[in-house]
């Protein structure tokens, strides 16, 4: 059976994303109404068809699949990762900013592997931490 945990979304990170989306719309719009040019105007226009979706697919679709033995992170469309449930150690707290698969900064971080580390960010930690000790129940859980 799979599980789906969605990627919890921190305002803090949303605000800059989007703010920064919206904000350099805003200025870019007020130079072309300033120094009219149509070709301008259309070519900020396909540039934020385009950049608007993109972004609002990896912050909307984000999220963590617990399936068959494995977690599998997602950032919109596109598999980040694959692990092992088997291969996990350990499920420890981190507020790192490094960046990582997780629209918020309260996040767990996942070690397996001999060296793997992968910081994620699941809405309902504790289900999600749930899911993976069913497929391993060894993992250190340290929150």
């Amino acid at each position: 059976m799979t599980k789906y945990f969605p990627s919890a979304k921190s305002k803090g990170i949303g605000g800059i994303l989007w703010g920064g989306i919206l904000g350099g719309f805003g200025i870019s719009i007020y130079a072309v109404i300033k120094h009219f040019s149509i070709t301008n105007l259309i070519i900020i226009l396909i540039i934020f068809i385009i950049v608007i979706p993109f972004v609002g697919i990896i912050w909307f679709k984000t999220g963590y699949f617990v399936t068959k033995g494995y977690l599998i992170i997602k950032i919109g469309p596109i598999t980040h990762s694959s692990i092992q449930i088997s291969s996990i150690s350990k499920i420890s707290r981190s507020s790192s900013i490094l960046s990582s698969p997780a629209n918020s900064l309260n996040r767990l971080s996942i070690k397996y592997g001999r060296k793997g580390l992968v910081l994620i960010s699941p809405e309902n930690e504790t289900d999600f931490i749930n899911a993976i000790k069913e497929g391993n129940s060894k993992v250190i859980v340290d929150i």
